[in-house]
């Protein structure tokens, strides 16, 4: 949720603003120093949401330049621990009333299929009621990489990259499928494959 500065001449709604985890609640009539207040508790809000996801990605480039070949041997464990988000090794795709757990590792590619996704495993295909954004932010970086604004794929699954005469690219899945790569994801996709630029 963003920050909510609820502003209103009934309290009523207060119990609401506390659903909402309200940044402030103003009745009015108001002073204008009241009013700044509240504004000034909003932006402080907001800055440290700021702060938090800077660290969050501050934390991830440190990972990799950690994993990266070559990277200078010490223990990041201490360092990395609090900093880093637990990714997901198992995902649980809803049938019915059952739900069936699989493998993050055995996942070869996912594709956006309007608010779901299609998760692909080997020549099965499980439909997740997930966005395609929603479910890169549970995947580990590492190891999946996104390559399309419709795809992602495990970075293990890929045999080759093709490029094509438009300078376009295609990624050519183990299992013989072929994928698409947009132009802005692919310096990305090299760079996880240890291409140099």
């Amino acid at each position: 949720m963003p920050p909510v500065l609820f502003l209103t001449a009934f309290d009523q709604f207060a119990l609401k603003a506390f659903e909402v985890h309200a940044v402030d609640y103003v009745l009015k009539p108001c002073s204008q120093e009241r009013f700044d207040d509240a504004l000034a508790r909003a932006r402080q809000r907001i800055r440290q949401s700021e702060l938090a996801a800077l660290g969050q990605r501050l934390a991830h480039l440190l990972s990799d330049l950690d994993t990266a070949p070559g990277a200078p041997a010490h223990d990041t464990a201490a360092r990395g621990a609090a900093a880093e988000p637990p990714f997901a090794e198992r995902l649980a795709i809803r049938l019915g009333n059952r739900s069936s757990i699989i493998e993050v590792r055995d996942i070869d590619w996912i594709e956006a299929d309007d608010y779901c996704c299609s998760v692909h495993i080997g020549s099965e295909t499980h439909v997740m009621r997930e966005s395609l954004r929603a479910l890169e932010g549970r995947l580990n970086p590492l190891e999946f990489v996104r390559i399309h604004r419709s795809a992602i794929v495990n970075v293990r699954r890929i045999r080759e990259v093709h490029g094509t005469a438009g300078g376009e690219a295609l990624v050519v899945l183990h299992s013989g499928v072929q994928i698409p790569v947009s132009r802005r994801k692919r310096a990305e996709l090299e760079r996880r494959l240890g291409r140099p630029r």
